[in-house]
């Protein structure tokens, strides 16, 4: 997934980073956690609040699980 975000973000790239949240420990499926913006990054904000940049998040969420389900 991460490569596909960083790709369509207009923001800088975090990086990809590991913790033990909830959402993630132990699930019954497979899981991650994706933060898209960060209260702290007004370019994120302004970014998101455009359709046409919420289309291109999508469809890199949606390319990095394809690339992810045909490994």
């Amino acid at each position: 997934l991460h490569p596909h975000l960083a790709a369509a973000a207009p923001a800088a790239d975090g990086g990809v980073r590991t913790a033990s949240f909830a959402v993630c420990r132990n699930p019954a499926v497979p899981a991650c956690l994706l933060e898209l913006d960060f209260i702290t990054c007004p370019v994120g904000e302004e970014s998101l609040q455009q359709p046409g940049q919420r289309e291109r998040v999508a469809r890199a969420v949606l390319a990095g699980l394809r690339d992810w389900l045909t490994r």
